[in-house]
């Protein structure tokens, strides 16, 4: 499987293959809080986890990525 396929495959597992490209796709100026919102259920978490994991992997291996 090339970098590319996994990338894409990354893409469709979070169902975002008709997102639009931004440059930053979150604000920076967000404060992440654990005592305020609500949590993900034990299913979007496990789910939450594997994307992570996977974007992870992913720059990890295809370093140029990383530096865009």
């Amino acid at each position: 499987m090339s970098q590319e396929q996994y990338a894409g495959d990354i893409v469709k597992h979070a169902i975002m293959e008709r997102s639009k490209h931004i440059d930053t796709p979150l604000s920076v100026l967000e404060k992440l809080s654990i005592a305020e919102g609500t949590s993900l259920g034990p299913k979007d978490s496990t789910k939450h986890r594997s994307l992570v994991g996977a974007l992870q992997y992913l720059t990890l291996t295809w370093l140029d990525i990383s530096l865009q």
